[in-house]
């Protein structure tokens, strides 16, 4: 019926709009900020698929922009970044070892959310010692807003 024909179109209308948005990645891939344009079709990702699901491909597109950047020293310590990062720790099973391998690469370290988020997953799996060494290694290292990690 008719709902259906204005279900496919819209689905049709998505499917263009997400062909132009790889186009904009393929081009923006060489340019000053290619994370702006991630950041753009990673949220018109979210709200074009409100309910998620499969069909929004979400996890793959934030998977493949934070590993995609990771060796590109201008993200290390860019917000941008980091929310990213954090939103794929969300969609995985173990969230820890996503914390584990930013901590390695030094990505966000100079963000109370880094460490927010990582004494969260810590705490959610009752390593509260661990938690607790997170938030004072944010407090040593001055992230920032710093009082956001005192309590």
């Amino acid at each position: 019926g008719e709902i259906a024909v204005a279900d496919r179109a819209a689905s049709d209308a998505r499917e263009a709009r997400r062909q132009q948005w790889v186009e904009a990645l393929r081009r923006a891939a060489d340019g000053a900020d290619p994370l702006a344009t991630w950041v753009g079709y990673i949220r018109w990702t979210q709200e074009a698929y409100p309910t998620g699901g499969k069909e929004a491909g979400l996890m793959q597109l934030l998977e493949d922009c934070a590993y995609g950047l990771k060796d590109d020293s201008r993200y290390t310590d860019d917000a941008r970044y980091l929310r990213v990062w954090i939103q794929y720790a969300d969609c995985v099973r173990d969230p820890e070892q996503i914390f584990d391998y930013l901590y390695d690469r030094h990505i966000g370290q100079k963000f109370a959310l880094f460490w927010e988020a990582w004494a969260s997953v810590l705490e959610t799996k009752r390593k509260y010692p661990a938690a607790d060494k997170a938030y004072e290694r944010g407090l040593l290292l001055k992230a920032a807003p710093l009082d956001r990690l005192q309590r």
